[in-house]
């Protein structure tokens, strides 16, 4: 199988990816408003964050399908910064978890 049709397929499933992270962010957003849950703030927060990851990705795609390969240097720019969004998804995470703990709240 050809790097064009893997690159081709990265990017299909990256704008589903994309496609799916905007319907689910939104629900979790919406109903954060009328329900007023951290949970799901935080939920609609990491949505937010995986979809920067996925752009990151998307842009290193789409790149290489139309013959223009990122650099090695762009290429560590996008792995580090996929790699610092899903790190701040993580801290958010235990922050709120620790937070729930400390005060002993739902």
């Amino acid at each position: 199988m050809g790097r064009t049709v893997l690159h081709t397929r990265g990017l299909r499933l990256e704008y589903l990816s994309l496609g799916w992270n905007a319907i689910a962010g939104t629900a979790a957003v919406v109903t954060d408003i009328s329900a007023a849950s951290v949970a799901l703030l935080g939920f609609g927060l990491d949505v937010a964050i995986d979809s920067l990851a996925s752009l990151i990705l998307v842009w290193c795609f789409w790149q290489e399908a139309h013959g223009s390969a990122p650099s090695k240097k762009a290429e560590q720019k996008a792995t580090l910064s996929v790699g610092i969004t899903l790190l701040v998804a993580g801290l958010y995470i235990v922050g709120q978890a620790a937070h729930s703990l400390l005060t002993r709240t739902a």
